[in-house]
This record gives C-alpha cells, sequence and structure tokens, in this order.
C-alpha cells in the first residue's frame, strides 16, 4: 500500500504553510528537560525505511534525509553536503561528517550503500524496492525468474567515506529531490541492522532527531525520545509518543479530549473540525489528487465518451462545499499544482454539464443495467461518494447506481490489484516527492506504483516523461505538462479534487507545522 490509497494519519507530503492555528516556527533546538506529546497513527507495516510504507512519521522521527524540500519548494541539504551531476545520469553525493547512528556508529556513504542495496534486492521483498528502479544494477536485483546472480546495484559506487556515485539507467534531472523524506527507501542503515533484521524492525536504530525508547509495541505504540547527540537542530520534545488507532474517528474524538495531541482529520470531519478545534486545525495545499478511476478491462467503459459523461455529470464545487468544507479544489488536470509548474485548466470533461453528459452517454450507446461505485467504507468517505452516486443518477438518468464498500484499504487494495472493480472507484495519489515527475510516473506508466489502479499506460506518455526526465528547468517543465495533457485525451481517470491534508491539534501542543514531506516533529512544542 502507498499514498495513493489513502492520506495515512498524520503523514504529511503536503505543502504550504498553515492555514491557521498551530503557531510558527521556532529556531530553537532541544527543549525542556522533561516534556512529551504525542502523534495518532495507523498500525505500522514496518518501521525499517526500505519496508516501511505506512510509518512515515515514525521514520522520519527516527531518520535524517539527505535533504528537504522547504515551505518555499526550495531543495535544503539535510545530511548531504551537496548532490551533484554534469549529465542527469552520473550523480555524486556527499554527506556531512560528524553525524552518528543511535548507537554511536559513523554514518557514511556505505551505510547509505547497504541500506539501499538491502531494499533493491527482489528477494528481500521490501515495500519501497521501486523506489531505487531508475539505479543501474536494478534490474539484476529483480529478475521476472530466478534468484539474482549479485546483492548489490551496479550504479553504487563508495568513492570515499562521505561520497557516494550513482548512477542512474536513465537520465534524471529530479533524483535530488527524490532524495527527499517522502522516499524511505534512500535512507541509510547502520551494520547492526543485518545482524538481525526482524529484530531491528521492532526497534530500529537510525540517524535522525529521535531514537527509540524501548520497542514498537504493536497495535498500541511506539515511543522515541529526543537523540541528544544529533548534529542538527534538536527536537523541543524530550519524548514523543506514536499512539496507533484502527479507527481515525477515534483518534479524532481523543484529540478533543486531549488524550493524543496531533491527529490527522477524516474527510468527514471537514465541515466541523473548524467549531471542533477553533485555532488548533490546519489545511495544507497537498501535491496530491483524488479522482475517479474506471475498470478499463470492463468492455462497458472502453468507449472514452462513458467515461467523459461521468465526469460532467458529477458537481464537483457543490461536493466541495457540502462535505469539505470547502476545504478542496475542484481538479482541473492530473497534476496537482503543489507541483512546481503543473498547469490547471486543461482538463475540459471536469466542468459539471449535466446536458453535454447526457449527450455524450447517449452518442456511445447509453447505460444498461447498475452501475457500481468501489471506495474503502468506514474510513470517512461514505458522505462523499453517496453524493457521487446521487449526482449520476440523478444527472445521467442511470436509475440503479448502488454504491460498493469495502472494508478499510487492505481489502480494497486487494480488490484493486486483482481486477474486481466493475465499476467507477475511488482514487489517490498522495506524491512522495513534490514533483510532476513522482505523480505522472506512478500513475499512468506500466511500472507506477499506483498503475495497478489506473490500469493506464501510453508509449506517447513515456516518451514525454522520458523527455521531461532528461531536460531541466522549464524544458523539463513543458514537457511533463505535455504528457499531463495527453493522459487527460485519452481520460482514463476523471479528476475530482486536489487534495489538502488536514490537521488537528489539542491544546497540550503548539507550534505543528507541517512542510512538503514531513510534520516537523522537532518544532512542536509540549506545553
Amino acid at each position: 500500500m502507498r499514498t495513493w490509497l489513502a492520506a495515512p494519519a498524520a503523514v504529511a507530503l503536503a505543502t504550504g504553510l498553515a492555514a491557521c492555528g498551530g503557531g510558527s516556527s521556532s529556531s530553537a533546538g532541544g527543549g525542556s528537560s522533561s516534556s512529551s506529546f504525542s502523534v495518532a497513527e495507523n498500525e505500522p507495516d514496518h518501521l525499517t525505511p526500505g519496508q516501511a510504507t505506512g510509518a512515515y512519521d515514525a521514520v522520519h522521527a527516527l531518520f535524517a534525509p539527505l535533504a528537504k524540500v522547504d515551505q518555499t519548494g526550495k531543495l535544503v541539504m539535510v545530511q548531504a553536503q551537496s548532490i551533484t551531476s554534469s549529465d542527469n545520469k552520473v550523480w555524486t553525493v556527499k554527506i556531512k561528517t560528524g553525524w552518528t547512528f543511535h548507537n554511536g556508529e559513523t554514518v557514511t556513504a556505505q551505510s547509505y550503500a547497504d541500506g539501499w542495496n538491502a531494499t533493491a534486492y527482489g528477494p528481500n521483498a521490501w515495500g519501497n524496492n521501486g523506489e531505487l528502479s531508475n539505479i543501474a544494477g536494478y534490474p539484476a536485483l529483480n529478475p521476472t525468474k530466478g534468484k539474482p546472480a549479485t546483492k548489490t546495484l551496479s550504479g553504487l559506487k563508495v568513492v570515499n567515506a562521505t561520497a557516494l556515485e550513482v548512477t542512474l539507467i536513465n537520465a534524471d534531472s529530479q533524483f535530488p529531490v527524490e532524495l527527499t523524506a517522502g522516499q524511505p527507501a534512500f535512507e541509510p542503515m547502520p551494520k547492526v541492522a543485518f545482524k538481525d533484521l526482524k529484530a531491528y524492525d521492532l526497534a530500529p536504530i537510525g540517524d535522525g532527531p529521535f531514537e527509540m525508547d524501548g520497542k514498537w509495541v504493536h497495535n498500541t505504540s511506539i515511543t522515541v525520545k529526543r537523540y541528544e547527540k544529533y548534529p542538527s537542530t534538536k527536537p523541543k520534545a524530550s519524548k514523543l509518543t506514536f499512539k496507533i488507532y484502527s479507527d481515525l474517528h477515534t483518534a479524532y474524538t481523543d484529540a478533543q479530549g486531549g488524550n493524543v495531541d496531533i491527529v490527522s482529520v477524516p474527510q468527514d470531519k471537514y465541515n466541523q473540525v473548524k467549531t471542533d478545534f477553533p485555532d488548533a486545525w490546519t489545511a495544507y495545499k497537498a501535491p496530491a489528487l483524488d479522482y475517479l478511476g474506471f475498470p478499463l478491462y470492463d468492455k462497458r467503459f472502453s468507449d472514452i465518451r462513458v467515461r467523459q459523461a461521468i465526469s460532467l455529470a458529477i458537481d464537483r464545487d457543490a461536493v466541495n462545499k457540502a462535505i469539505f468544507g470547502g476545504l478542496y479544489v475542484p481538479a482541473t488536470g492530473v497534476a496537482p499544482p503543489a507541483e512546481s509548474g503543473a498547469k490547471t485548466g486543461i482538463c475540459q470533461f471536469c466542468s459539471f454539464d449535466p446536458t453535454k453528459a447526457k449527450q455524450l452517454l447517449a452518442a456511445a450507446g447509453g447505460w444498461n443495467g447498475s452501475m457500481q461505485i468501489w471506495y474503502p467504507s468506514g474510513v470517512g468517505y461514505d458522505q462523499t461518494f453517496n453524493a457521487i452516486a446521487n449526482q449520476i443518477r440523478q444527472n445521467l438518468g442511470i436509475k440503479d447506481v448502488k454504491l460498493k464498500g469495502l472494508p478499510g484499504f487492505v481489502q480494497y487494495s486487494q480488490s484493486l490489484t486483482d481486477k474486481k472493480m466493475n465499476g467507477p472507484y475511488r482514487g489517490h495519489w498522495g506524491a512522495l516527492y513534490p514533483s510532476m515527475q513522482n505523480t505522472l510516473t506512478a500513475l499512468f506508466t506500466a511500472t507506477g506504483d499506483g498503475q495497478n489502479e489506473t490500469g493506464y499506460s501510453s508509449p506517447k506518455v513515456d516518451a514525454l516523461l522520458a523527455q521531461a526526465n532528461a531536460a531541466t528547468g522549464t524544458a523539463a517543465t513543458d514537457f511533463y505538462n505535455q504528457a499531463q495533457e495527453q493522459i487527460l485525451n485519452d481520460f482514463p481517470v476523471a479528476p475530482l479534487f486536489y487534495g489538502k491534508y488536514v490537521y488537528a491539534h489539542s491544546k497540550n501542543v503548539s507550534d505543528v507545522i507541517i512542510d512538503v514531506n514531513q510534520i516537523e516533529l522537532d518544532q512542536v512544542s509540549p506545553k
């Protein structure tokens, strides 16, 4: 499972300043000798960065990324001293000295090579394996048949203790942005991790601002404490507890009562969060897209006019006002505007036009029988898809429109993978780094992380993305936007909304700040 399914509890892949509440950032490092706060989380799958696909906050606490993108969109070095290339294909990553893992081991270029190799090695079956797919040697570590003949990426060369040379399969101008916190596959690993990977997963030794305080207690909590030897800005809090919830609505109620301090707000609470948490909620413009997917393998959806008609039948503004409290932005493209240079206003079938919708459906031969709309139920989306079903029923004249809610994300994800959907379905992608490259590649190429959801790929789009990746500056932006326009010409999905990630916090904390890739956990001030 990746972020295309949901914005995980308190996962920050959002950009922009706080809309309200939360206070302001402070540069002061280190808090009082005894101060703590808590964050609501879903139960993670793993804590080892290369394996973790749903524990981003914990990974951000325990590991320091090579770089991050700040609130202005600027790339800022963290553990890296520099990330440079003369041709966008061979990159040199130089790391800073003086950094240590929590057990005192020095962080070196070899630490990064070890972590990347372990993640890229196919038989390990680590969830973030695909993030390394453009590094030379990746295919050899992930053969279609048989066991790999090697365990290391040929494209990684440890030059010395502080320099790592990375050779890519294809030129990629976005590589430095890919090394930011949103892609945990690029974190380092200490030597001790490989002595017992299962034990390490319960109590990872990282190089970040917090270190483990005991072991991960499944379905209960993960507790970390301030790492006093952290060479960058030290956390204001001495301790942080990730409280694990199976239901975000319970977490939301607990935050109201002060029993958990920071919570990701469920969609169906957007309308009331301003009242429930006056001056203590934030909405962040995210590099995220909500859309309606179509089972392209079902012949009833093979005619593009059917897909266009369904899109034109949806009144996005009405849904936004009634359910999201006006916090979302109706989508007019497939690349969110939070991604640098992304064009908007280029989707001619994203407006609300029931007359044209009926004409297109009629021209396509109409619709016979019932239509099922699929979505993950019990996680805050019920109201949204009730509204969409009603609009399709009323505006297209399809009398029998049914909802098919699957409990939670695991079963929903499996149904997507198994191609069981027989009607329109809920789709979401929250970019792992704020570049059009991530969204367009993930959702609309054959090897993308979210391709099993859209079912779409195109040689024309592949070629445009390759040109964009090899280019820089405005040339790259132009190619990415051409790819976006080609996707909309084929209309494999109906864009719905550009997402915002909404958070609320208790009165027990201030300075709740979210940057592009994460909650700034080191900045949170317990009261």
